[in-house]
């Protein structure tokens, strides 16, 4: 790490503050400053050690803030219910406690209230009357549990086998007749014009694919429109279309990662419970970067030659730094000690909520299904541009975590 590397980083994380008052910025920054300042004969400065100093003010910091019981965010998120609160009061509350917070808030009874034509998409006949021809990319998961899988081991994030340009009609009668194995995700309605082409975007949990479809869904997207307690406020760079099947006794997760956009999930049917953990608190979830790896045949078939189907490297230079290898539901403490430390926050979700999760949240999505819709999870969220200075501040932490993580 040069000195003029270290001295901007000690300048950006100061002015870290500003997003979370109190000591961490000046006590990261005098661990910087230590190795930045001392003379390379008597403290050989290299990148694994000022990283290892970073997650150590990091862990300090997280500790003071969480000594009692869950300061940060707290336990579960705060709940703010549209039912009884007008529109402007609502913005308000909204604009004060979640986006200059930069905190998680639950929003009840909006989704189907407020934007546009969402309850009818808990019917499936309306779904397959109205869009059935328009084209989905399906997944076939290994499992039902989680469909991408972070290995620490390997080093790698597993993808499943995918179909593309399925009809929305075919598409459900798959997902409905599944024993919980077959996924839409993530398939963009709107993609904003000014949104990256890069196909590692960190936006996105998905290989890109280059005949994916660019210019989205637009008879999904105007069924439903914008949100309108931030139309005009904040601007949109996809909005996004979840569909999956989770049987009874089977809970789902997305495995944790983080995204670069502020993010409004709303739920259409099932429930969904997220698992949050601040940026500020990364190191717990034990970042590493991943080599992107995808399955090349359904499951149950095997590969070339009747060889077992290996997933495949997908990128011989690009690797994702987005994920977590921490396995929620059976974590490795011996492994990954810090996530014995957390305390995130929970927020659960039922249909017509709307979850506001701020830009890179470390998130692990739970969901379950309903008897009474034949088990479907359906979800849309709305990703938006974040603010810029929290954007370079974050990153810069996340880079300092996954270099502390290189040997884990």
């Amino acid at each position: 790490v040069s000195t003029q590397s270290t001295g901007t980083a000690i300048m950006k994380l100061m002015m870290g503050m500003e997003f979370d008052p109190g000591s961490f910025g000046a006590g990261l920054a005098v661990a910087l400053v230590s190795l930045w300042a001392a003379p390379q004969w008597l403290v050989p400065v290299d990148k694994y050690t000022v990283a290892k100093h970073v997650e150590m003010a990091l862990r300090k910091r997280s500790q003071d803030v969480n000594g009692e019981a869950h300061g940060r965010w707290g336990d579960k998120c705060d709940v703010l219910d549209a039912a009884t609160l007008t529109e402007p009061e609502l913005l308000r509350r909204f604009q004060l406690d979640a986006v200059r917070a930069n905190k998680p808030v639950v929003i009840r009874n909006y989704g189907f209230e407020r934007i546009g034509n969402l309850s009818k998409w808990r019917e499936v006949e309306y779904l397959t009357e109205q869009f059935g021809q328009s084209k989905h990319r399906v997944q076939f998961g290994r499992e039902a549990r989680r469909m991408i899988f972070a290995d620490p081991k390997t080093g790698t994030l597993e993808h499943p086998w995918d179909k593309h340009a399925v009809p929305l009609s075919e598409a459900i009668d798959m997902i409905s007749e599944s024993q919980g194995n077959v996924f839409i995700t993530q398939i963009p309605l709107l993609y904003n014009e000014f949104e990256s082409d890069d196909e590692d975007d960190r936006n996105s949990s998905q290989i890109r694919e280059p005949d994916d479809e660019k210019n989205g869904i637009p008879e999904m997207y105007d069924d439903i429109g914008p949100i309108p307690l931030v139309e005009g406020i904040m601007d949109v760079s996809s909005v996004n279309f979840w569909m999956s099947r989770v049987l009874p006794g089977v809970t789902r997760e997305s495995t944790f990662h983080t995204d670069p956009s502020d993010n409004l999930l709303v739920q259409v049917t099932g429930t969904k419970e997220a698992v949050l953990v601040s940026h500020l608190d990364t190191h717990w979830v034990h970042p590493k970067r991943l080599i992107p790896t995808k399955h090349s045949t359904p499951p149950g078939e095997s590969g070339g030659f009747g060889f077992e189907d290996v997933p495949s490297r997908q990128s011989m230079t690009k690797e994702r730094d987005n994920f977590s290898p921490v396995d929620y539901l059976n974590p490795d403490l011996q492994r990954f000690p810090y996530w014995g430390e957390a305390q995130p926050t929970r927020c659960f979700l039922q249909p017509g909520d709307m979850l506001w999760m701020p830009a890179y949240t470390w998130h692990n999505v739970l969901s379950w299904g309903d008897a009474a819709e034949n088990w479907l999870n359906i979800a849309v969220n709305y990703w938006f541009f974040p603010n810029d200075f929290l954007s370079e501040y974050t990153a810069l932490i996340q880079e300092y975590v996954l270099d502390a993580n290189e040997y884990n």
